[in-house]
């Protein structure tokens, strides 16, 4: 369906990339222990005045440390709901304006396939400073030099490989791309001078809501301005869309997994 739509979307990833260049890198605490007995000479009123002193078992534990009823949670403890709704968003737009292929809007999708895993990772430059995002340590960008005068973003193939399992569930990702990929870093790299690839749709509006384990971003489905600046048409609207999310919890690490995008 939409054979103009799948034309153009073809003819932009194309573009896109064959601009890939090569891009070079170069506490401890202890109280000694009191004593067993007490000498001799000490009187029984003595003894009685010391213990008095002495503090109790509960509160020496406490001096020593939070016990496991008041501990603190630790540091990578799982987000708030709106750090969840906020990453969910970000995801949402990134996916729908970098990723998709022409679809049946009818029907929806319920996964990505490796061709639009790798437009994920070639876009994860453009979504590095966004507030929320989740993988904006996996994208590196070098500056021009006198060895690579472009400017590139690199993505270390084990980061790309680790997105694609958290995000979309598929073990083992690689995707044949040579003149993005370096074999001896291991990494994917893209001239960002060069473009990037984009969908031929667009998310409007788009909001989030945590209930249980899942985030559920709604939004209105319409042609991207690219797309539809290209076909030389008015954005079209597709109506209401919405993009869920599982979160998971694995390994001490958690994280949202895509479950899919359907008409509302």
């Amino acid at each position: 369906m939409r054979n103009l739509s799948v034309f153009l979307a073809c003819f932009m990833l194309a573009v896109s990339v064959s601009g890939c260049t090569f891009g070079q890198q170069e506490e401890e605490s202890s109280s000694p222990a009191a004593s067993s007995s007490q000498p001799a000479s000490v009187s029984e009123e003595e003894v009685a005045s010391k213990s008095e002193e002495a503090p109790a078992p509960t509160e020496a534990a406490s001096a020593s440390g939070p016990s496991e009823d008041t501990a603190e949670p630790p540091a990578d403890a799982e987000p708030e709901a709106d750090a969840w709704e906020q990453q969910a968003v970000v995801l949402t737009d990134q996916i729908v304006n970098c990723c998709l292929h022409t679809f049946d809007e009818s029907v929806g999708i319920t996964a990505l396939n490796e061709r639009e895993i790798f437009q994920f990772v070639a876009t994860l430059s453009r979504y590095k400073d966004e507030s929320g995002y989740p993988y904006a340590a996996a994208v590196t960008i070098t500056e021009p030099d006198s060895q690579n005068p472009n400017l590139v973003a690199h993505v270390a193939e084990a980061d790309a490989q680790s997105i694609a399992y958290q995000l979309f569930g598929v073990s083992n990702w690689s995707y044949d791309a040579p003149d993005c990929y370096d074999s001896f870093v291991p990494e994917y790299y893209f001239n960002l001078e060069a473009g990037l690839p984009y969908s031929p749709y667009s998310p409007q509006e788009a909001t989030a809501e945590m209930t249980g384990d899942s985030v559920v971003v709604s939004f209105r489905l319409t042609d991207s301005d690219s797309f539809a600046y290209a076909a030389g048409d008015q954005r079209k609207d597709f109506g209401q869309f919405q993009a869920v999310y599982q979160i998971i919890s694995e390994e001490g690490k958690n994280f949202l997994r895509f479950q899919g995008i359907s008409p509302a």
